[in-house]
């Protein structure tokens, strides 16, 4: 694949996700104003406040912004959309595997959130950081109206929009369509220079792909442990050739955090029982959640190129 043909991909990605976010707003408002009798003032006030207007959005973005994006830019671009999204059928046990890493890493996000949690910019980016602690608070009170659903049923519409609908539309914008795309782009240019570029552009592809992946959700404060997140899930696409792995694993992670922030919420656990895992005096089980991960990266790694 030439510069070229790298451009134009770009662009066409760049390109189909703006129409992604113009069309999420679009189809969002046609839909609450017909739930509200044709009235576009009663869908507009108390607009984000109620669970079902969150459930939509978070329905609609994920389908608009990030699996159609990913599915047609195969088709603009000549793809065999299957194939180059890798569809493909992954064993039982690499899903399980996947599924009980992300488990295994709890201690150690736990950490890696505490200590990302800290940082403080310069006092002459002051505004800066106040807009940033401003988006954090945003997304907790999203968080915070989504998990205030009681009954079963708030329960699977929560785990089927944030665990399964996000964990397949993320993984299949970000580890299946753009990390392939830049793995394509970094490996053209390292072999026009006559040097051997698949491991490089690998490595390449899959820390670029979960910087922006962590980046996008705007939150500051909580960039490295989505960052190293979203290398992870970048690894396990490398290490299975399945998107479904990812996939799986994002997945898990997701209705992880929702079935604990929900537990905590409703005091079925001590209140940040699972958040203090690894930290404190319970410091060891951060090296018990890396020597877990080793045994994962080993498992998935024997054999494999």
């Amino acid at each position: 694949m030439n510069r070229k043909n790298f451009l134009y991909r770009l662009f066409w990605l760049l390109a189909l996700l703006l129409a992604g976010v113009l069309l999420t707003y679009v189809l969002t408002f046609i839909i609450l104003t017909a739930l509200h009798g044709g009235d576009l003032t009663a869908a507009l006030t108390g607009f984000g406040s109620r669970v079902g207007d969150l459930w939509l959005v978070q329905t609609v973005q994920a389908v608009c912004v990030f699996i159609l994006p990913a599915v047609l830019l195969t088709r603009i671009c000549r793809e065999e959309t299957a194939s180059w999204l890798s569809w493909r059928r992954a064993g039982g046990l690499d899903l399980l595997v996947a599924a009980l890493s992300v488990m295994a890493a709890l201690p150690l996000v736990n950490v890696l959130v505490a200590w990302n949690g800290s940082w403080t910019l310069p006092a002459w980016l002051s505004e800066v950081e106040t807009w940033l602690q401003e988006q954090e608070q945003a997304a907790g009170q999203v968080t915070q109206t989504m998990l205030g659903v009681s009954g079963l049923g708030g329960l699977v519409v929560n785990f089927a929009v944030i665990a399964l609908l996000a964990g397949l539309g993320e993984e299949m914008m970000f580890r299946g369509a753009l990390q392939r795309m830049l793995y394509e782009g970094f490996s053209s240019r390292r072999l026009r220079t006559g040097r051997e570029g698949s491991s490089g552009a690998a490595v390449a592809s899959v820390w670029l792909a979960a910087f922006l992946f962590s980046a996008i959700h705007l939150q500051f404060y909580g960039l490295i442990p989505r960052m190293l997140l979203g290398a992870w899930f970048g690894y396990l696409l490398l290490w299975t050739d399945s998107l479904w792995v990812p996939v799986t694993a994002h997945a898990v992670n997701n209705a992880l955090s929702l079935f604990f922030a929900m537990a905590d919420r409703r005091g079925w656990m001590a209140a940040g029982s699972v958040d203090s895992l690894g930290l404190g005096r319970s410091w060891w089980l951060c090296l018990v959640s890396v020597m877990l991960l080793v045994g994962c990266v080993w498992y998935f790694r024997r054999g494999r190129s």
